[in-house]
């Protein structure tokens, strides 16, 4: 029981730890805020032009010494330097930190009315850095310089509670002191849960994956095998990017009633399908009983690297860091920050937490809901499932090979010399043809096939599949040869 006493009651949108950049664009945008001083306290251009200058001495000077600097010398030429930790050289502090800490001065005490929101957090980076104590930086996404300040969650007396549905997954709360998980769930109805891995590498989900031309109609192909399969309704989800353009491919190639059962966003001029980070708290979800996640909400090296720092300290990252050269974090021509140890857990957690919240969009948020739930996953990282399956217990079962209709998809997408390949043009025809008989010297005058090739594509498995499914049969020999469909024969 709690004792009486008073209470701080966040919920999880609470900010943790306090995360300072200090980038390029931050810079610039302080002093554009200048300019707009001009009209909005009426300043003077002179003014504005001393603000600027200073503000391109002390610390736009600095920070471009520093980004210059952190490079090494490879058999490949000079590399960035990915990430690390850095303190100012003591000629670098002893030729700036006067003027700095006279400009910082001034705009803090006399000059207050030009002490712009961009400036103010330009100040919490800069003083950092000129107090000549280690701060972390980062190239993986452009050059930034950070620090943190550890999360305030004790007011006085008060003890503060806080609500987070994910917090025993995310990696944000283990190294808090004096914190006690309150474990458990509410109590429901027992239901069933599936969960169907799909571990083909075409079936890789990333973003990068998804922006390739034969993604999307190989798995708007795939989704409508799954409709077909199963009943109820649908929560599929995908990238913001994809969520118009999936849902037009979807709605042209589906039944109206296929279609009507996967649910979208609601209160769109266009249908769109649900996309990652545009669902959270929503309820209109909560009758799907089949999940689809066609994606991963991963972030950027750069924020999963300043997350770590924030969750585990950033004296641990530092640590690892210095166990490692810089040429370790460099993967071919990327950065692999992932190659730290704490930042690859700090990421495994994150998935699984985000995967965790868009599952619970369906059914399974009904404690009253008792029946069959399929989660469809696609490559999803072995420890992210792992955790992802304690969290939500269910069976497994493993789809190692390519379905047939992601393969014929992928492949009627390639293209020779700019043009459609011979198998692409035969399955067009195929698929709309109506099984009328037709010469099969005619067919291929008809698709400009060569004889020499079309006999390689008569040979090809996934012909021979489907000519077998579809009923398609041959008479007669030679130039006489004819293609027809059974059924429409018998007719």
């Amino acid at each position: 029981r709690l004792l009486p006493r008073r209470y701080i009651i966040f919920d999880e949108k609470h900010q943790m730890a306090q995360i300072h950049t200090l980038t390029k664009p931050l810079i610039d945008q302080a002093s554009t805020e200048f300019n707009a001083l001009i009209r909005k306290v009426e300043s003077t251009d002179s003014t504005v032009r001393s603000l600027q200058q200073r503000l391109g001495f002390c610390v736009e000077r600095t920070f471009q010494a520093l980004r210059s600097r952190l490079c090494i010398s490879t058999e490949h030429g000079i590399r960035d330097i990915p990430a690390g930790v850095c303190t100012l050289t003591q000629d670098e502090a002893l030729q700036n930190a006067r003027d700095y800490y006279q400009f910082q001065e001034a705009l803090l005490s006399r000059q207050v009315r030009y002490l712009t929101q961009s400036l103010r957090e330009v100040f919490d980076v800069m003083s950092y850095v000129y107090e000549g104590r280690p701060f972390f930086f980062s190239k993986t996404n452009g050059f930034c310089i950070f620090h943190i300040t550890p999360p305030k969650l004790c007011y006085g007396q008060c003890q503060t509670i806080l609500f987070d549905a994910t917090a025993e997954v995310d990696a944000d709360y283990r190294c808090l002191d004096h914190v006690r998980f309150l474990h458990g769930r509410p109590e429901r109805v027992r239901c069933t849960v599936t969960y169907e891995i799909y571990d083909h590498p075409d079936l890789n989900v990333s973003k990068s994956a998804m922006d390739k031309s034969w993604k999307l109609p190989a798995f708007g192909t795939f989704i409508g095998e799954i409709l077909r399969e199963t009943d109820g309704k649908v929560f599929l989800c995908t990238y913001k990017s994809l969520a118009e353009p999936l849902a037009d491919y979807l709605k042209t190639h589906l039944s109206s009633e296929e279609f009507s059962r996967i649910t979208l966003m609601p209160d769109r001029e266009r249908p769109t399908i649900p996309y990652l980070g545009g669902t959270n708290g929503s309820n209109v979800f909560n009758r799907c009983t089949n999940v689809i996640m066609l994606g991963y909400p991963r972030l950027d090296p750069q924020t999963y690297l300043t997350f770590t720092c924030a969750a585990f300290g950033e004296e641990q990252v530092s640590s690892e860091l210095q166990g490692l050269s810089p040429q370790d974090l460099l993967n071919g021509s990327h950065y692999n920050l992932l190659s730290l140890p704490s930042v690859n857990d700090y990421v495994t957690h994150h998935l699984a937490a985000r995967l965790e919240q868009e599952i619970y969009r369906s059914a399974l948020r009904n404690p009253d809901f008792g029946g069959d739930i399929r989660i469809y996953l696609f490559c999803p990282p072995p420890a992210v499932l792992s955790i992802l399956q304690k969290c939500i217990p269910g069976t497994t079962v493993l789809y190692n090979k390519l379905p047939k209709c992601v393969e014929l998809s992928k492949r009627m997408c390639r293209s020779f010399e700019n043009g459609q390949t011979s198998f692409r043009k035969l399955m067009d025809f195929l698929s709309a043809w109506d099984g009328t008989p037709i010469r099969v010297v005619d067919l291929r005058d008809r698709l400009g096939i060569s004889p020499a090739v079309w006999k390689d594509l008569i040979a090809d498995s996934r012909i021979k599949e489907w000519f077998q499914d579809h009923c398609v049969l041959r008479s007669g020999r030679g130039s006489n040869t004819t293609l027809y469909i059974a059924q429409t024969q018998c007719a």
